[in-house]
């Protein structure tokens, strides 16, 4: 999520919090509470990512990057959109149209479109 957006004068510090996200999508019908995660590294990347969705990004104190791989992104990538258009609405900022600041091109290593 590239909420790149002006810095209210009076906020304390700027932070960037940058997360990497799981690299496989767990393959299990299963609820994610039935999970078996002790012995499942995949379930357990999920399961935290989840959470991190979920609980870590705060839209007004910190900007935040997610690094995911293009199956990941893709299932995600709703979800993401939604945050995304969370952090905007709560601070203020007009979407463009036709550009979302979600990127899902795991080639675009510095969000230029360019791969």
């Amino acid at each position: 999520i590239n909420n790149n957006k002006p810095r209210n004068h009076h906020k304390k510090e700027q932070i960037l919090v940058v997360y990497s996200g799981p690299t496989e999508l767990v393959d299990d019908p299963r609820p994610m509470e039935e999970w078996d995660i002790p012995t499942n590294k995949k379930m357990l990347y999920a399961k935290n990512f989840e959470h991190f969705l979920k609980y870590g990004i705060r839209c007004q104190t910190q900007d935040t990057a997610i690094v995911l791989t293009k199956d990941v992104a893709e299932f995600y990538a709703a979800q993401l959109q939604d945050i995304d258009r969370r952090c905007r609405e709560e601070e203020g900022i007009e979407e463009r149209r036709g550009n979302n600041n979600t990127n899902t091109n795991t080639n675009d290593i510095d969000g230029s479109g360019n791969g």
